[in-house]
Order: C-alpha cells, then structure tokens, then sequence
C-alpha cells in the first residue's frame, strides 16, 4: 500500500508552493532552469563556484582518471547540454559543478558490490539517475515531489542518451527492498518526521545506502542530523566522512549490518 510522505522541510524548502510552481513551469522551458531562481534555491549543485568545481575535479581525477577518457567524457558532458548551468573550463575540459558532482557520486557507489535496484530519495531534475544509469545496468526509481518529478520527465525527454528511470510521487510512496538508496541533501534536510516514513519504508530494507549531506557540522548540534545517524544505525554499519570539496557538508555511508 501506497502513503503519502508526511514530513516538512525545515523552514518550508523544497516543500514549498513558489517551488512546486517553478519547477511546473520550468518544465515547459528547459533552457535555463538550472540557473532559475525557484529552482537553485533548493537544488545549487549545478550553480557552484569554480574553486568547488576544481577541488571536485582534480579529486575525481586523482581517484579515478578513467572517468576523463574522451568517449567517457562526452556522455557526462550530455548533463550540461540543457539547463543553461555553467560551465567551467579546467584543464580544456568543460564541465559544470552539477555534473561533477553527479560524477563523484557515481564513482562512490560503484564501489558497492552486486547492485542492480537503486532508489533515490530526493532526484530533484534527474541528472544523477542520468549519470548513474549511463555507466550502470541498474533498475533506477526516483522518488520526488510530483512537480519536481515532472521536471524531470521534461528534462530526460530532451537529453541526450536519456535515463528512464521509474517515478514515484512522494504522494504515493510504497515500500520499498532495493539494493542500494540513495538520498543526496534531501533525506538530511527532513524533519524527523519525514526520516522516519522514509527509513521504515524503503531505506531499512537496503541492503546499502549513501547519503550526500549538507553543513553536517554546523546542523550536528541540531535534532535531525544526529536522528538520521542514529536510526541509520539500526540497521547499518555507518561511517560519516566528510566532503573534499566542502568539508562542511559529510557523505554518509551504510552498509546493513
């Protein structure tokens, strides 16, 4: 049976109505919705700076040069040909931050064994699931607002090479077994309420999960981040690592127990 998720964003966030509308709209306008006001209020990645874009660069480039290979390259480069994000030019290659960062993520979970179902809480325009089902043979489920799940039907419509995720409105959410649930700044910015319908149905039937966390530090103090940890740790072993390029913000590791 289906429920409707029934947890807040703090202080309104992706929740809220002028966002909802946004990304409606955007969805019939694609060229610069990743530089929209409505939008990159709640989803930046693809709007940060040029010193991120280069730490995260030369960090991927360190770990994992084979992700730089030319035919490689041009199947992320995809990511960037929509949404009008900027993009930097590090070493004569183009590249914005939004994709480097879906990069980074692809490259940590590939370490994780045997997966073949991944969910993802919170895939905001579909970029990851892009990246992730580029490089991966995996049954892929975005979970979303139904605004924002829209967006990104619009949006991997019209990229090239397209991800075809399932979608599954957060008005409707049943339970869930994959392998692998991935949450990245979405599942650490709910309220505990939220974390809670999302950790008893889906994320404690995984047998991994990962979780891309932001200001880990300065909200550790606070009720949700700790929340998550903890009921994480029911059924996973946990490690918090924090983030190259951001060292405020942490990655978050589970692998159950």
């Amino acid at each position: 049976m289906s429920e409707e998720y029934n947890g807040t964003w703090p202080g309104g966030g992706a929740g809220t109505q002028t966002f909802k509308d946004g990304c409606t709209m955007l969805s019939k306008n694609l060229d610069s919705f990743k530089i929209d006001s409505r939008f990159i209020g709640h989803i930046g990645n693809d709007t940060q700076s040029l010193e991120y874009a280069l730490k995260k660069f030369y960090y991927l480039k360190d770990k994992m040069p084979e992700l730089f290979s030319s035919d490689t390259l041009k199947r992320f480069q995809e990511n960037d040909k929509i949404g009008g994000a900027p993009v930097f030019e590090i070493e004569g290659i183009h590249l914005s931050t939004g994709t480097l960062t879906f990069m980074h993520h692809l490259f940590q979970i590939q370490r994780f064994p045997n997966i073949k179902t991944i969910v993802e809480i919170g895939s905001g325009y579909g970029g990851q699931s892009k990246i992730i089902q580029d490089f991966m043979e995996v049954e892929y489920t975005c979970i979303d607002l139904p605004e924002t799940l829209g967006l990104a039907e619009a949006y991997l419509t019209e990229v090239d090479n397209p991800a075809r995720p399932t979608f599954i409105k957060s008005t409707e959410v049943p339970s869930l077994s994959p392998d692998l649930v991935i949450s990245n700044y979405c599942l650490s910015e709910l309220d505990e309420t939220g974390m809670d319908f999302y950790m008893d149905r889906i994320i404690k039937n995984a047998t991994y999960f990962y979780g891309a966390c932001g200001h880990f530090e300065t909200r550790i103090n606070t009720k949700t981040h700790p929340h998550m940890i903890e009921r994480l740790k029911e059924f996973f072993e946990v490690t918090v690592d924090k983030e190259h390029a951001c060292p405020s913000n942490a990655m978050v590791v589970g692998i159950k127990k």
